[in-house]
């Protein structure tokens, strides 16, 4: 009986095992010893384990297949490997949190795809500052993943600041089943940037009577009395903002060679609010003839803000009537 159930479930097996990949099946005959009770004989049997690529696909002594996914990955086409887009290869750029893009590669079985993105300080990919992918979290993907393969571009903005130095990077895309190759592996620099913007670039103060102290024209306008004096950095690293002025010279034949010292200049800042309440002519420092550090407009100052300024001038009873001007000097620098 033992030996006509083997017989059988080679029968059964090996068929099976020829319709999936004869080519791999390896029948290896062996002489076994079976006992049936009444005394040993000698008979034949076939291992017919077989496997595609390193997965083990069936298993004729259980008759029953392992590793399903292995199987359907035999028959899988890995997706094909993105192309970069940006940041492209040597590139310049001053975006510590650049958005990445590629263009979304090709998959022969049609299946939506996700992406694995590696950031590196080598070009060997040893130093690894991110490895991520979209199966695992989405944050930064733009469309989320998957996505429909084989059109359009995928964009991924990285979400913490990378620091100014050369970066290797490499995406791949990943079906249902598996990863597909590598793109060709970019490199870009992030270099330091530092830029500061005055609204203004004219600060006057009108006519004055001698004597007088005066606000600058825009220290009140718009919505809310606002001031309209404003220093934007859109700088990539935080900044001190310092300034200097000089003093201001007659223009004119009616004041000859008179001046108004610089530090008849007052001036005051708010970071938070271009109606600031500290933001009196009481309150007021004296412009310096050089880059004031002692008094900043501003310290440790983040990229996108704005710090809001106001003037105010003050003249002696005995100024001489006419035209004066000066020039006025804000510095940005690295913190």
């Amino acid at each position: 009986m033992k030996r006509l159930l083997m017989l059988i479930l080679l029968v059964l097996i090996i068929p099976l095992a020829y319709s999936i990949s004869s080519s791999s099946t390896n029948f290896n005959q062996t002489s076994s010893v079976i006992d049936t009770g009444g005394g040993n004989s000698t008979s034949s049997s076939f291992d017919t384990s077989f496997t595609i690529g390193e997965s083990i696909v069936g298993n004729s002594t259980s008759s029953s297949f392992r590793n399903i996914l292995g199987f359907y990955q035999a028959f899988n086409n890995p997706p094909e490997a993105p192309i970069l887009q940006y940041p492209s290869d040597g590139a310049v750029i001053i975006d510590r949190t650049p958005t990445f893009n590629w263009s979304i590669p090709s998959d022969l079985d049609g299946n939506k795809l996700h992406f694995r993105i590696q950031i590196a300080n080598d070009s060997i990919f040893e130093n690894i500052t991110l490895d991520l992918s979209s199966k695992d979290n989405t944050t930064g993907f733009n469309p989320t993943p998957p996505v429909p393969e084989g059109a359009g571009t995928q964009f991924y903005t990285q979400q913490i600041n990378l620091d100014f130095k050369t970066y290797y990077w490499r995406v791949a895309a990943i079906d249902p089943y598996e990863q597909g190759h590598y793109s060709t592996v970019f490199n870009f620099t992030v270099l330091t940037s530092v830029v500061c913007s005055l609204s203004n670039s004219e600060i006057s103060f009108g006519s004055i009577n001698p004597g007088d102290i005066v606000n600058a024209s825009l220290n009140y306008a718009g919505t809310g009395n606002g001031t309209k004096y404003n220093i934007t950095t859109t700088s990539n690293i935080d900044v001190n903002i310092t300034h200097k002025g000089e003093n201001l010279t007659c223009q004119s034949p009616t004041c000859g060679d008179d001046t108004v010292p610089v530090q008849n200049i007052s001036w005051q800042s708010n970071i938070t609010s271009a109606n600031g309440t500290n933001m009196k002519y009481i309150n007021g420092i004296d412009l310096q003839p050089d880059y004031d550090t002692t008094n900043p407009i501003a310290t440790d100052f983040p990229p996108s803000s704005t710090v809001h300024l106001r003037y105010w001038l003050r003249t002696r009873y005995n100024q001489g009537g006419g035209n004066y001007n000066g020039t006025y000097t804000i510095k940005c620098e690295q913190s």
